[in-house]
């Protein structure tokens, strides 16, 4: 038996990509509302009949990307210069892309909800409405 659960987030992020060429639009700070799907294969909890729970999972995601600036960690002047004025970061080890946020909200959920029956994580990343990253494993 395969059972799916699918839940959607919209995240408000500003974001660029470090050490790209200059000419390349996406070197400078611009923001995106994502959208995000979060399809789960599993079994349920017999006790709560949930697999997961979707309110802990829009938690956890918005708790890291809502309304943040998402930069590659090696970003350090990007970084030093938005906490200075008190402004949220949230660091990764590589380019905030939507193929590396898709795999990132990926391995959050994997870490995070160890104790549940999951079979399959499914990411989709929406940065606009005509382009997506899909992460599955």
């Amino acid at each position: 038996m395969s059972l799916w659960i699918e839940t959607k987030i919209e995240v408000a992020i500003a974001h660029r990509q470090y050490n790209v060429p200059c000419e390349d639009k996406c070197a400078n700070l611009h923001g995106h509302n994502l959208k995000i799907l979060i399809e789960i294969e599993g079994e349920p909890d017999p006790i709560t009949g949930y697999i997961i729970d979707f309110k802990e999972v829009k938690e956890l995601i918005k708790s890291k990307f809502d309304h943040k600036t998402v930069l590659n960690q090696r970003d350090e002047t990007m970084i030093d210069t938005l906490l200075s004025i008190n402004q949220p970061v949230y660091e990764l080890p590589y380019n905030p892309t939507c193929e590396n946020i898709s795999k990132h909200i990926w391995d959050l959920i994997k870490r995070n909800f160890v104790n549940a029956d999951i079979t399959t994580i499914k990411i989709t990343v929406w940065e606009n409405r005509d382009s997506k990253a899909t992460y599955i494993s």
